[in-house]
């Protein structure tokens, strides 16, 4: 089956992000998967569901979109940042870099691959998805972010030491801000932890 056989209307967000990641890299393009489609992924549907995959590259914007045209994905109009395929109504789109969460830029290198969906891809992992989410709380005060956040540490193994310094040093919470965020991730870390127990 060819990669533009592959994609179709029943195609999940995690295997198109796994089918363009490795499309990109085939192609020498590095890039690493973010935003609101990684929190989909690491709930698995239960609680938010994004319709883009959002992957940030340090690859000539040019050399993206040809690469991408190779695979049936292609820009919705001149004066959108967004690609667009005739099979899927998931779009596809490359902000800005570097990855950037709220400290100094994360070289596109020092992202791990990890197993999705039956492929290996760039992905912020869930640690680092939990501070992406927790960053938009804390600059837009909107509480889907901190919500966000926490499903995430409900279904997967997040490092909170690692949450709590980021959360004063890099993210610059508010002590109000900080105080509520160590209350909720604790709470999920918690439900995540008994959940393990029980599993097992």
């Amino acid at each position: 089956m060819s990669v533009q056989e592959e994609i179709n209307e029943n195609t999940s967000i995690s295997k198109l992000a796994v089918i363009v990641s490795q499309h990109l890299k085939a192609n020498g393009i590095i890039s690493v998967l973010s935003g609101g489609s990684v929190v989909t992924i690491y709930t698995d549907k239960n609680f938010y569901e994004s319709n883009d995959l959002d992957f940030i590259s340090p690859a000539n914007h040019q050399k993206i979109l040809e690469v991408m045209a190779q695979i049936g994905f292609v820009k919705a109009k001149s004066t959108h940042k967004h690609l667009t395929h005739p099979n899927t109504k998931i779009v596809v789109e490359f902000p800005t870099g570097p990855v950037n969460l709220g400290g100094a830029p994360i070289r596109y290198e020092h992202f791990d691959e990890h197993e999705i969906d039956g492929g290996k891809i760039r992905i912020l992992s869930p640690t680092q998805s939990v501070m992406d989410r927790l960053l938009h709380y804390i600059s837009t005060k909107d509480a889907q972010g901190l919500d966000q956040a926490r499903e995430i540490c409900e279904r997967q193994m997040v490092n909170l030491s690692a949450i709590e310094k980021w959360s004063i040093k890099e993210a610059m919470a508010s002590p109000e801000q900080h105080e509520r965020i160590m209350k909720t991730c604790k709470e999920a870390i918690a439900k995540y932890n008994k959940s393990q127990k029980t599993n097992n």
